[in-house]
């Protein structure tokens, strides 16, 4: 069962990330309000007697983004930032006095939105398992058995788009050239991830063919400059 509501019932995750951006509370009281809801849903959905019960399905913000960060793909202008982890993933959300978010835009034809992943020449991907790692361990040891859900690193290849000359490309023929390099990890990579490791190289993206005349153009990170 994909797509179960993991807000809580009384709104716990926005008000517990919203106090997290205030600096009301610190990144150990949002991850512990964060497992709380997790497990509130995986006991949930196994009371149901559901027998097909996910894990990996939680989101702080937006799951293209996680998925991003899953593979490594963080633009260099996040990086170069100096953040840990989790504020180098809201800053590329919700943006910073130094670098607009990554762009907001519809998915497919749907009202939903969803963050667009910055792929350049430049980019180096990495496996990074730790958010699917945590979880499987969490709904583990909670007895219940779960059926991990991985994003399919192909089909976010396709909501991606390219950077070049400044511009951000969304458009299938070039993000094909970002998926055809894009590979699963080997069972070594993963298994030195799981190890704590360093994290295994999962491809990185050669050059890129020019837009075809008339394709739309969007300035890296224009549309995203509102904090949500």
């Amino acid at each position: 069962m994909l797509g179960y509501p993991h807000i809580g019932a009384h709104r716990e995750l926005k008000k517990a990330v919203e106090a997290y951006w205030a600096g009301r509370i610190d990144a150990e009281k949002l991850a512990a309000t964060a497992a709380a809801l997790r497990e509130e849903v995986w006991r949930t959905l196994r009371d149901a007697r559901l027998d097909a019960i996910p894990s990996n399905t939680f989101s702080y913000y937006d799951h293209v983004l996680d998925t991003a960060v899953a593979v490594g793909a963080i633009p260099h202008r996040f990086a170069r930032l100096g953040l840990g982890d989790l504020d180098t993933y809201f800053a590329m959300a919700r943006g910073v006095d130094a670098e607009p978010a990554l762009e907001l835009t519809k998915w497919f034809d749907t009202n939903y939105h969803y963050l667009v992943p910055e792929i350049g020449s430049d980019t180096t991907f990495a496996a990074n398992p730790d958010k699917a790692l945590r979880e499987y361990r969490e709904v583990r040891d909670l007895g219940i058995d779960s059926h991990h859900r991985i994003g399919a690193h192909r089909g976010w290849g396709g909501v991606a788009g390219v950077l070049r000359g400044g511009f951000l490309i969304r458009d299938r023929k070039y993000t094909a050239a970002f998926r055809s390099r894009l590979r699963r990890p080997n069972s070594a990579e993963m298994s030195g991830a799981q190890d704590g490791g360093e994290r295994g190289a999962v491809g990185t993206l050669s050059a890129i063919r020019s837009p075809a005349d008339g394709q739309t153009r969007t300035p890296a990170g224009r549309l995203g400059q509102v904090h949500r």
